[in-house]
């Protein structure tokens, strides 16, 4: 297994102990992968909200895309304020909502659609890969991450959505769909 901090030879890069010929930077990878993950975290959550209310069986929210369980967390909101007993539950499911639909659209649907450019070189001299991410018009584009720091800003940013999702969900295991009929 190489050492992060040496330099890459001959073209291999390893992770793991498994070489590949795709260069990447190990720091970047494990930030990539942190951001990544961190947002997988942060899906379940709104999985776990969705069942603990009574919603959704598992399978069926875990076969949802993100943007389908943000939806469905939008529909969840709308049906606890239909009673008035679910208003609070509701203001907490909004802001869930709204948590988490920022995560995905700011920060893991432009990570997920980035690309790669050489954003330089280590203090080794290892190539060291930025991602920037193409705007809808095809032509212009924006750096995401320069550095592997910039990546763990990402998650971090994500990070912010476990708050609010965690109190949604404290919220509808309190009062489920069930104890509003």
């Amino acid at each position: 297994m190489s050492d992060p901090k040496e330099p890459l030879v001959d073209g291999k890069h390893v992770t793991l102990g498994r070489k590949f010929r795709t260069p990447a930077h190990p720091d970047v990878l494990v930030a990539l992968g942190r951001a990544q993950y961190t947002f997988l975290s942060l899906e379940e959550s709104v999985t776990a909200i969705l069942y603990d209310a009574g919603a959704a069986t598992l399978p069926e929210t875990r076969g949802k895309m993100a943007h389908a369980k943000g939806q469905a967390l939008r529909d969840l909101a709308a049906t606890y304020r239909e009673h008035p007993d679910g208003l609070a539950v509701a203001e907490s499911i909004d802001a869930a909502f709204a948590a988490f639909d920022h995560a995905r659209d700011v920060v893991r649907n432009k990570l997920s659609h980035a690309h790669p450019f050489t954003a330089g070189q280590d203090a080794h001299g290892s190539y060291l890969p930025g991602l920037a991410y193409t705007a809808k018009d095809g032509k212009s584009w924006r750096t995401l991450a320069a550095t592997p720091e910039d990546l763990l800003n990402f998650a971090t940013e994500i990070e912010r959505a476990i708050t609010p999702l965690g109190a949604a969900r404290r919220a509808v295991k309190a009062m489920p769909l069930a104890d509003l009929i």
